[in-house]
């Protein structure tokens, strides 16, 4: 069967002369990752370990200990939830720290969530101005969930750029006629390194959007071309160059279970209210995770939109077309949470910036009548209402930023608290940046009143401008002040655990009954482990052994272990969860600190 064609799609600005094939050398795309960076490292390690990082360090700890990179192992017994593409990057980290601590744990996500805003950029600037390629990278980089999860060692940043990546590279490729076996290799590649991060979500969230996406645009034959086998090959290859050996090691149905068991989990409640109340919040819950850039998407709704500019309609259909296949699998699973949804939020920024784009370009045009006296044609490009989306958005932002000045300041002049007096100097510095990232935001909002300006080239820069200092605010409002009440209402369980640590001497072994919580197991510092409830089990030097304050202790032991320290890992609800820590009655206590004896944190 002979290779279709594949239809390049025409789109982007005329105006611009610059090659963008050298997009990756201009200025302000790395300005902008310095700035991200600055941002996103400047306090990376203040907030306590929460969720599920302990838990991704502990297993990439437990493998540099062992040696076995392919099972991934929780206190030495099979962790079958997710393959262990992570912990090896969480290890690599390690590797070159010495140790496996919060940095090593959260790096690699802010490193991945830069490699998306950059990839976003390179995606965006094929099409579009300058202007949408840096809307776009910031778009993501400030959407709220992301600024909340991005400097987190969760698995959903560095799953955004393998879902989103494979989606961008296939869809750059197949729009500028890359080679077919390469376009489809890198997605298929890209889909999966995300198999090998979290499970089959990455590919199928590669295969039913682009098919589906093919199929709508009558170019259903790529699908059967030997370009395509070629990608699944690749495929193939890098996702069974683990799997096999996992499962050779494991079986066949702990292999399953790796890839079912989080799957599962979404789908175990099969009442009824349950369901309808999530396909009603779930919808309203994603776009308020994507604020405030979410504002914009009502642009999407009017068919003036769509008839502005049909040249960028292809490429606003294939992500409209990903973002609809792929919602259904998270809106129909009842415990599925929002963040489920990041691998998709690259393609939310593609939109962003194709309304922030269309907005300007019809600004444009209006000046351009009015300069030759087509007022009639003027004054019908400013009856669209899409049209003002951008500058009641900047507008809005604005306002934000105003209000938000204005707490700051009254909160500085007026509060004596302690922590507050402690930190005055540093959040009167935060308070001037943020007048000057208002100024900038004032002049790019004010200066498209100007009818007669410079040149396009001029008020462009002016709009980056502004974009650079919104981008800016929201980095600073969250890492510079909402940070400091989430560190200090955070649940930090280290110095409980350095206090039980300390009465565990060298040598010793901390035994557990059962699986323990992994927050105390990574900061204890050492492999704990699982012994049972058989004391008649035990190994005969087990002196130390810790259990769940919810479970029974052997009652035939109780008489010869005596409690020396509990860790609350559980807070809230109406009952706290506990780790008790027990010793064996005629052992002694050497005194010894625990720094000394960590491997890791």
């Amino acid at each position: 069967m002979a290779t279709p064609k594949k239809r390049v799609t025409e789109v982007g600005s005329d105006a611009e002369s610059l090659d963008r094939s050298t997009w990756w050398r201009e200025p302000t795309l790395w300005l902008l990752l310095i700035v991200a960076s600055v941002a996103y490292f400047s306090r990376l390690t203040d907030r306590p370990m929460r969720g599920e990082e302990t838990r991704r360090g502990l297993v990439a700890a437990e493998m540099m200990q062992s040696g076995d990179w392919i099972v991934p192992r929780e206190q030495g017994e099979l962790f079958l939830s997710r393959p262990p593409m992570q912990n090896w990057i969480i290890a690599g980290f390690a590797s070159f720290r010495g140790k496996v601590d919060c940095w090593s744990v959260r790096a690699p996500s802010v490193i991945a969530l830069l490699m998306t805003m950059l990839l976003i950029y390179g995606y965006v600037r094929q099409f579009f101005s300058q202007l949408a390629a840096t809307a776009a990278s910031i778009a993501y980089g400030t959407t709220g969930q992301v600024v909340e999860m991005g400097p987190l060692g969760e698995t959903e940043s560095m799953y955004a750029l393998m879902v989103g990546g494979s989606l961008l590279l296939w869809h750059w490729g197949w729009t500028a006629n890359w080679n077919a076996a390469v376009t489809w290799s890198l997605g298929y590649a890209f889909a999966a390194v995300g198999m090998l991060a979290k499970g089959p979500q990455a590919p199928v969230y590669f295969i039913v959007p682009v098919c589906t996406f093919l199929i709508c645009s009558s170019q259903w034959r790529l699908i059967l071309t030997r370009s395509h086998a070629i990608g699944i090959f690749v495929f193939m290859a890098i996702w069974n160059a683990w799997n096999i050996p996992f499962w050779m090691q494991v079986g066949t149905e702990s292999m399953i279970q790796m890839y079912r068991n989080d799957i599962a989990l979404r789908f175990n409640d099969d009442h009824w209210a349950p369901l309808v109340s999530h396909l009603f919040c779930y919808p309203f819950e994603t776009l308020i995770c994507l604020l405030p850039w979410s504002l914009l998407l009502p642009a999407l709704l009017l068919p003036s939109f769509w008839r502005f500019d049909a040249r960028t309609n292809p490429l606003v259909r294939f992500h409209l077309i990903a973002i609809g296949t792929t919602f259904l699998s998270v809106w129909f699973a009842v415990g599925a949470k929002t963040r489920y949804f990041m691998p998709l939020y690259p393609c939310f920024s593609v939109l962003f910036a194709v309304v922030i784009e269309r907005c300007f370009a019809a600004e444009n045009y209006r000046r351009s009548q009015r300069s030759r006296g087509a007022i009639l044609a003027a004054d019908r490009s400013r009856r669209l209402i899409w049209v003002g989306s951008w500058r009641r958005f900047q507008l809005g932002f604005l306002v934000a930023m105003l209000c938000g000045a204005f707490a700051l300041t009254i909160v500085i002049l007026t509060d004596q608290s302690s922590r507050i007096a402690s930190d005055r100097v540093r959040l009167a510095t935060v308070l001037c940046v943020t007048v000057v990232l208002i100024v900038g935001t004032a002049r790019a909002y004010w200066f498209r009143n100007v009818e007669e300006t410079e040149s396009d080239c001029v008020r462009q820069r002016t709009e980056m401008s502004g974009l650079f200092a919104m981008g800016a605010f929201v980095w600073l409002a969250y890492f510079g002040v909402a940070m400091d009440p989430i560190v200090e209402d955070a649940f930090d369980v280290r110095p409980d655990v350095a206090k039980v640590g300390f009465e565990i001497p060298d040598g010793q072994t901390l035994a557990s009954t059962g699986h323990i919580s992994h927050w105390f197991t990574f900061h204890f510092g050492r492999t704990i482990p699982i012994i049972g409830m058989d004391p008649d089990q035990w190994p005969p030097d087990t002196n130390y052994v810790c259990y769940y304050s919810n479970t029974e202790f052997p009652e035939s032991e109780r008489s010869r272990f005596e409690i020396v320290g509990s860790v609350v890992v559980q807070s809230n609800g109406p009952s706290p969860r506990s780790i008790i820590v027990t010793r064996r009655l005629e052992d002694r206590i050497a005194d010894k600190n625990v720094d000394e004896r960590r491997t890791y944190e």
